[in-house]
């Protein structure tokens, strides 16, 4: 029985999350945090859908870990899902909010791998930009010479 409450309540969420409703009152709820039975948490569904009032609330709440990965067979982070679908304001309030740039998923692609060209050259320019700003694209330049 708790399962299946808890998933109608995580349902109801995601539901708000794709209708744009006012997040605040979802946010405090006990089992706001957990994955639905596909895999996604609620900040993982607002990067997915580019809802960046919702993705913004979520990493103010931080009541989701930012680089939590999805319990499904891509394994993947909000920012990675943002990045895929081109959503330039999620991108980029998930690298201001520091994601983690270089987490691989489970075909080893990274949020730039997964960035398209053709959806998204502003969300390519964020990511890269984060890098730099990180200092790890020295460390990968030197790497690929050696």
């Amino acid at each position: 029985m708790r399962n299946y409450f808890s998933n109608s309540i995580i349902s109801s969420v995601f539901e708000a999350i794709r209708n744009d409703t006012a997040p605040e009152s979802y946010i405090s709820s006990p089992n706001f945090a957990l994955n639905h039975e596909n895999g996604l948490n609620p900040l993982h569904v607002a990067a997915k859908l580019g809802n960046t009032k919702w993705v913004e609330a979520i990493i103010q709440s931080k009541m989701i870990d930012i680089d939590a990965v999805s319990q499904d067979n891509f394994r993947r982070t909000a920012l990675m899902l943002a990045a895929e679908q081109g959503f330039l304001h999620c991108v980029q309030a998930l690298v201001q909010a520091k994601a983690n740039l270089h987490i691989l998923d489970a075909q080893q692609k990274s949020c730039i791998d997964l960035c398209s060209i053709e959806k998204g050259r502003g969300c390519l320019r964020t990511l890269k930009n984060g890098l730099r700003k990180s200092k790890s694209l020295k460390s990968i330049q030197s790497i690929k010479k050696n």
